[in-house]
């Protein structure tokens, strides 16, 4: 069903503090934030699409399975 929201947040603040994602706040009441991606998060995209390709390639596809 996914990641928990505690490690979501957690994966999130790791992020920021590396200088990759850049929290922003965007609304006051209730506070709510979004994420974007840096300059050097930018720089990025070529590498992961790049493993995103060659996972395509040599990686099985899997299914959910409803457990």
């Amino acid at each position: 069903s996914g990641m928990t929201r505690h490690i979501l947040a957690e994966r999130l603040k790791r992020l920021v503090e590396a200088g990759i994602l850049e929290r922003r706040q965007y609304s006051a009441g209730p506070k709510r934030y979004d994420y974007v991606l840096t300059e050097k998060g930018q720089e990025l995209a070529p590498a992961l699409m790049t493993l995103k390709d060659w996972g395509k390639k040599h990686m099985p596809v899997r299914r959910a399975t409803n457990a």
